[in-house]
C-alpha cells in the first residue's frame, strides 16, 4: 500500500534554527513526500528572501501563521497539508538515513496510527553527572522526557502513545481529526496559563481508545541539546511548566473541578523558588538528591499557579475545558 506523507515542521526561530533539520530530509534517498514549514512569532516577520534561502525538498512550502504558540503551528500545517500520513517534527531535530522508509513502513499496516522512533542527543557539551537521574530505564529502553530523548530498543515494537513525542511525532490524518487534534503547548512565558498538555493529551485519548502505535528504531531523530538546557535553571523552568500541564490535564479529566490551592501559594512560588534554588545549588550544584528535590517543588509550583489562575478567570476554566481548539487564533488577553 503506498502512503503519502507531509512533514510538518512549527518554528518560532530564526531561519538558520532549521537549516540543519531541513538539510537532512533534503540528504534521504527518497524525499518526495511534502515539506510544510508553519512559521509563527516574532520569526514570520524575517524578509521572505532569508526564509527562500533554506535548503528544500521537491515539495517545499513556507507558511506564515499570525498566531503564537505551537498549536498554532501544528493545526495551520494540519490544515494545508495534503497527504494521508503527517509528521510533525521540531525545529532543532536532523532525521537519520531511513526515517522516510521507516515511516512509510510503519503506516503500511493499516491498524497503525501513531508512529514514533529513537530520539538520541547530540550535547553541545558533556551532560552533568546528575543528568541521568532524570532518566527512566526498562529493560532495553530508556528515556528522558525533559529533553524529549528515548530509546526503546533495536526492535520495532507497540509502544504507549504516549512515548510517541512531538519532536518526531507520526499520525494518521483521519486519526489526528476524529480525536480532536492537539492540545495548547509552547506558548509565550507571559501567557503561560493558556499552557496545556500538547501532544500528550492526544495521545491519551488515543491511548483510552485503543488506537496502536508503533516503534520504529529507523524512524530515528537526533536530538540538539544546546548548553543551556543542560543546566539546573532550564529543569527548574521545564518542570514548572509541566506541572501546569499536569494542572490542565487533571482540570479537564475532572470535568472542572478545581483543586483549592493555598492563597498566593502559585504566584509568590515563581521568584521564590528562584531564590531558593540558586541558594541550594551554589552550595552544592551537581547533587542529584537536590536537584529531585528541587525539580519537584518546582513542579508543584506550576500546578498551584495554574489552579489558583483558572479559580481566579473563569475565561481560562472555559479554554481549558474546550472540546477542541481547530478554530482558535490567540488565547484570551488582558
Amino acid at each position: 500500500m503506498s502512503v503519502s506523507v507531509s512533514v510538518i515542521i512549527p518554528t518560532h526561530q530564526p531561519p538558520d534554527r532549521i537549516c540543519r533539520t531541513l538539510a537532512s530530509l533534503v540528504r534521504l534517498p527518497r524525499n518526495d513526500f511534502e515539506v510544510l514549514v508553519v512559521v509563527n512569532g516574532k520569526a514570520a516577520q524575517i524578509s521572505s528572501p532569508t526564509w527562500n534561502d533554506l535548503p528544500k525538498c521537491p515539495n517545499f512550502r513556507l507558511i506564515r501563521e499570525p498566531s503564537f504558540g505551537l498549536l498554532a503551528g501544528r493545526h495551520r500545517g494540519f490544515q494545508e497539508a495534503a497527504a494521508d500520513v503527517v509528521v510533525f517534527l521540531d525545529d532543532d531535530v536532523e532525521i537519520g538515513p531511513a526515517w522516510g522508509e521507516a515511516i512509510r513502513e510503519c503506516f503500511a499496516d493499516p491498524g497503525v496510527c501513531l508512529a514514533g522512533g529513537p530520539s538520541v542527543p547530540e550535547y553541545q557539551v558533556p551532560p552533568p553527572d546528575w543528568l541521568d537521574t532524570f532518566f527512566w530505564h526498562q529493560e532495553q529502553a530508556s528515556w528522558c522526557s525533559y529533553l524529549s530523548l528515548l530509546d526503546y530498543g533495536p526492535a520495532v515494537c507497540d509502544i504507549d502513545p504516549r512515548l510517541i513525542w512531538g519532536l518526531n511525532f507520526a499520525i494518521r490524518r483521519q486519526t489526528l481529526r476524529n480525536h480532536g487534534g492537539f492540545h495548547p503547548d509552547g506558548v509565550p512565558w507571559e501567557l503561560r496559563r493558556y499552557r496545556g498538555d500538547g501532544e500528550t493529551g492526544l495521545a491519551e485519548t488515543i491511548r483510552q481508545a485503543g488506537g496502536r502505535a508503533v516503534y520504529h528504531p529507523e524512524a530515528r531523530v537526533t536530538h540538539h541539546i544546546p548548553a543551556a538546557r543542560l543546566t539546573p535553571v532550564f529543569f527548574r523552568k521545564r518542570a514548572l511548566l509541566q506541572g501546569i500541564s499536569d494542572s490542565y490535564t487533571q482540570i479537564r479529566s475532572s470535568g472542572g473541578l478545581v483543586p483549592v490551592a493555598a492563597d498566593g501559594v502559585g504566584v509568590r512560588l515563581g521568584n521564590s523558588m528562584r531564590r531558593l534554588a540558586r541558594a541550594v545549588l551554589k552550595r552544592s550544584a551537581d547533587a542529584p538528591s537536590v536537584m529531585q528535590n528541587q525539580i519537584q517543588q518546582a513542579r508543584e509550583a506550576g500546578m498551584r499557579f495554574h489552579r489558583r489562575a483558572v479559580q481566579r478567570d473563569a475565561r481560562l476554566l472555559e479554554w481549558v475545558l474546550r472540546e477542541n481548539y481547530w478554530d482558535y487564533t490567540c488565547p484570551p488577553t488582558g
